[in-house]
C-alpha cells in the first residue's frame, strides 16, 4: 500500500481488515472457498494473475477423476457441483485445448430473445428443471437424487441431461431428428433406423459435452433452442394440467 498512513482511504482500508466482518472477510471467505492460498492477512499488493491461475487449478482438479461421472458425484458434495457439472457437460473443447478450430458458438448462431435466453439458462444450469427448481422446498435443501422428473415413471433425476431421455418427450425429438443424429459420435444415423435414436437415447457426460458444443452450423443451434422451448413448454402445460386435476 502506497498511500500515506494519514490518507483517509489508507485508514479506511486498515479498519477494514481489523474488522470483524465487511467486505474484506467477504474476500477472505470468497478465497478460501475457491481454493486460494492467499489469506490477505496483510496489505500488500496482490498478485490477481496468481490468484486466478491457483484458482483455476483448484477448481479443474476438484472432481478430476475422469471416471466420476456428474450423475455419480454424491449429494452431500454441493459446492462447485455446477461448475463441475459445466466442465464435464457444456464447456468447449477449445477452452480445454482440444479442439483443432473454434467452433460456432450459440450467440453467433443465434439473434432472437427466447432463443438465447433458454440456450443459456439451459447450459448455465439455472433452467425450468427439477434439478435447479427444486433444490429447496419450505427453505429445506432437497438432495440431487431427490429432485425426479415427475413427467415419467422412471424416478430419474430431472437434470439437464435427463430432458434428452425422458419419454415424456418423445413425440417432440420425433420432429428434431436431425438434431438427434449429432448425439451419435460419428454424427450418423445408427443401422437400426432413425427413430431408434429418438427412443433409445443414451448420453454419458463426454456425448452429451459434445452434442452440447454443436456442429459449427447455425442450424443445429436453432434447431437447439428450439426443442428446449418445446420442452419447456410441454411440460409447464403437463404440470398445470396436473394441477386442475381433482
Amino acid at each position: 500500500m502506497l498511500s500515506d498512513q494519514k490518507d483517509l482511504c489508507y485508514k479506511a482500508m486498515v479498519e477494514s481488515f481489523q474488522a470483524a466482518s465487511g467486505w474484506v472477510q467477504d474476500m477472505r471467505s470468497a478465497l478460501r472457498n475457491l481454493g486460494s492460498s492467499h489469506t490477505l492477512d496483510s496489505m500488500e499488493t496482490v498478485d490477481v494473475d496468481a490468484i486466478m491461475s491457483e484458482v483455476a487449478d483448484s477448481w479443474r482438479h476438484k472432481y478430476d477423476s475422469p471416471t466420476c461421472a456428474v450423475r455419480d458425484i454424491p449429494d452431500e458434495y454441493r459446492d462447485g457441483f455446477k461448475s463441475a457439472k459445466y466442465l464435464k457437460w457444456f464447456k468447449c473443447p477449445e477452452e480445454d485445448g482440444l479442439a483443432v478450430s473454434k467452433p460456432l458458438p450459440f450467440t453467433s448462431a443465434l439473434n432472437l430473445q427466447e432463443q438465447i435466453r433458454t440456450v443459456a439458462q439451459f447450459r448455465m444450469g439455472s433452467h425450468w428443471l427439477n434439478s435447479e427448481t427444486g433444490r429447496l422446498v419450505e427453505g429445506r435443501h432437497v438432495p440431487r437424487s431427490r429432485r425426479i422428473c415427475t413427467l415419467c415413471e422412471f424416478s430419474k433425476r430431472e437434470d439437464e441431461m435427463h430432458i434428452f431421455e425422458c419419454p415424456f418427450y418423445n413425440n417432440i425429438r420425433l420432429q428434431f431428428q436431425d438434431l438427434f443424429q449429432h448425439i451419435s459420435p460419428s454424427g450418423n444415423v445408427p443401422p437400426q433406423g432413425p427413430n431408434a435414436m429418438i427412443w433409445n437415447t443414451q448420453l454419458s457426460d463426454s456425448s452429451l459435452k459434445r452434442f452440447m458444443n454443436g456442429n459449427n452450423t447455425q442450424v443445429f443451434w436453432r434447431d437447439l433452442a428450439a426443442y428446449l422451448t418445446a420442452c419447456k413448454k410441454s411440460r409447464e402445460a403437463a404440470i398445470k394440467l396436473r394441477a386442475l386435476q381433482p
